[in-house]
């Protein structure tokens, strides 16, 4: 990392304004490839609750609304501490975060939030075999509280050992995610160009795959026999053997096939993701077939190449101006490098052309996220009742606005832009314009805020100084928060340590927590300053979409501070 005694002074009067700007000055760049999630034992948990947190809704289909999850475990109880990134800068707006707060904490309130079986045993009873789904069962449009509330009624009503509970909670989730599913779906079918199983199909046609045999649990075996008049080629511990080889491989391709899904078609889309997923081991036998990794990566490209011409003048990729909430002032965080956005994995300086396959793999494993989930959720939430484990939720609001709006002089921006950037040119009054109008829609991020409550709202106990604070985020963290976490963990060496998923290491417009201490963000702004020395002006992915045709992005980080 830098040097933390470089340029001690503030260069526009606050270190805080230093990091808001330069950050901002930043957006889009890669500073490192993508760093994969850290082990934690906790970590699969609180992933797993962000995940089935992130739904969309009519205004933000892609969700792009991050969610960060934090929370302690023990034998006895669960807590969660979850917060949403929704316009902590905003004056007029406060920022729910459920979590404990210190006594008499400034700017600061707890508000417990008390799962309600019943109510959740209501939530799930709507979905069994043969019940009338009206029109509240339909409605999908849900504010992230009201979500939030509603996920966690559900899972302290499951049963253990009830098969239809498990069914029924798949089917809830699987409705409130089918904006940002149907997003997904429609990434996956248009990255490429063409439907992905289709040049798989036209390979398969023109050459030789190796004979390879699979097994499948019972359910899947049955649709299997039902849908595909396939005869098992032999029986092993009494269960049928599958051979796959080119005579059936395309009968085996067609049964991946992704529909876009309708709220109306939940049960449909469940039972197809079912099948998707016992696909899988299938599905990465037929990619190894001869030719199948050049034609995925040349049409990769070309359908890549063809987006960036026609983005360039297509309005329609402007962002929603809702936040999702009902508050029309609230901007969208339009970082697009979320760890399920196709095109950012490809838009970077790190990607290879051997990496298409793994692409394609990634995309399919974003589509079953929630099937995913949901049996994690599922088996966890059930041995905890079974163990009489309580979930425990509460929420923590700011009570007021972390910054007030801050006026950036042009002329000033100018002179230190062409101070950080080497070399200087194309540097003119228009950039530091558009630097300055950017940074008034800044959020701080969801996992950020985490840190700082923990830092500076809770009460760690001192018996707790050394112990590890997993954060589960629905995206990988940007660059900036994955630097101020391993700052943290450097600095406390003998406090508790944050642990994160992995991060996309591109740098985002970061508006710094308000408790963060003046030594870190010395170090974050001479990390920036290296950082502009290393790159030159150029595109910046903020204006890239992952196809013409894709839905417009979605709204702000809600962060969501959750104890299990």
């Amino acid at each position: 990392m830098a040097d933390p005694q470089q340029s001690p002074a503030s260069l526009t009067g606050s270190l805080r304004l230093d990091v808001l700007l330069l950050s901002t000055y930043l957006s889009g760049k890669q500073s490192i490839p993508s760093e994969p999630h850290q082990k934690d034992a906790t970590m699969s948990l609180y992933l797993h609750i962000s995940t089935l947190l992130a739904i969309g809704n009519a205004s933000n289909r892609r969700a792009e609304n991050v969610n960060a999850i934090i929370g302690e475990t023990s034998q006895t109880a669960v807590q969660f501490l979850g917060g949403n990134d929704k316009g902590m800068d905003s004056p007029t707006e406060s920022v729910e975060i459920a979590a404990e707060n210190k006594e008499g904490s400034a700017n600061s309130a707890e508000r417990p939030v008390i799962p309600n079986g019943v109510h959740g045993k209501e939530l799930l009873k709507e979905w069994e075999e043969g019940a009338t789904i009206g029109a509240s069962t339909l409605a999908n449009n849900f504010t992230f509280g009201v979500h939030l509330q509603d996920l966690f009624d559900v899972i302290v009503s499951l049963k253990p050992g009830n098969s239809e509970d498990l069914k029924n909670f798949q089917y809830f989730i699987h409705h409130r995610a089918y904006w940002k599913l149907g997003w997904r779906v429609l990434d996956f079918s248009t990255h490429w160009g063409k439907l992905p199983f289709d040049i798989i199909s036209e390979c398969l046609a023109k050459s030789e795959l190796e004979s390879k045999d699979f097994t499948f649990k019972e359910v899947f075996n049955n649709y299997i026999q039902m849908h595909m008049l396939l005869r098992a080629s032999s029986v092993t511990n009494s269960e049928p053997v599958y051979c796959v080889d080119s005579n059936n491989a395309l009968q085996w391709l067609n049964m991946g096939e992704i529909k876009t899904p309708t709220p109306e078609a939940v049960r449909e889309i469940v039972l197809a993701l079912m099948g998707l997923e016992a696909m899988m081991p299938v599905l990465k036998h037929l990619l190894s077939a001869e030719g199948v990794v050049g034609a995925l990566a040349e049409n990769e490209l070309l359908a890549y190449l063809s987006r960036t011409v026609k983005s360039s003048g297509d309005k329609s990729l402007a962002p929603d101006t809702d936040g999702g909430d009902g508050d029309e002032r609230v901007e969208p965080d339009t970082d697009d490098r979320d760890e399920d956005n196709l095109e950012s994995m490809l838009n970077n300086r790190f990607w290879t052309h051997e990496t298409s396959v793994d692409r394609l793999l990634h995309a399919m494993r974003t589509v079953l996220a929630w099937q995913t989930s949901c049996k994690y959720i599922f088996e966890k939430a059930t041995y905890s009742q079974s163990q009489t484990v309580q979930w425990k939720l509460s929420q923590f609001c700011y009570g007021g606005a972390p910054f007030d709006p801050t006026a950036f002089d042009a002329d000033n921006v100018l002179s230190l832009l062409r101070e950080w950037q080497e070399p200087a040119n194309d540097l003119d009054i228009a950039s530091a314009r558009d630097v300055i109008f950017r940074t008034l829609n800044v959020k701080v991020h969801a996992e950020a805020a985490l840190m700082d409550w923990i830092v500076t709202v809770k009460d760690v106990p001192p018996s707790q100084h050394s112990r590890s604070w997993p954060i589960g985020v629905s995206k990988k963290s940007c660059q900036l928060c994955w630097l101020l976490h391993l700052t943290y963990n450097k600095r406390r060496e003998t406090q508790s340590q944050f642990v994160l998923p992995g991060t996309h290491g591109t740098f985002c417009a970061w508006l710094p927590p308000p408790g963060i201490p003046d030594d870190i963000l010395l170090e974050l702004r001479n990390e920036l300053l290296a950082a502009c020395r290393t790159f030159v002006p150029g595109h910046s992915r903020h204006s890239s979409a992952s196809s013409a045709t894709a839905p417009p992005p979605f709204q702000p980080y809600e962060h969501t501070l959750l104890r299990l």
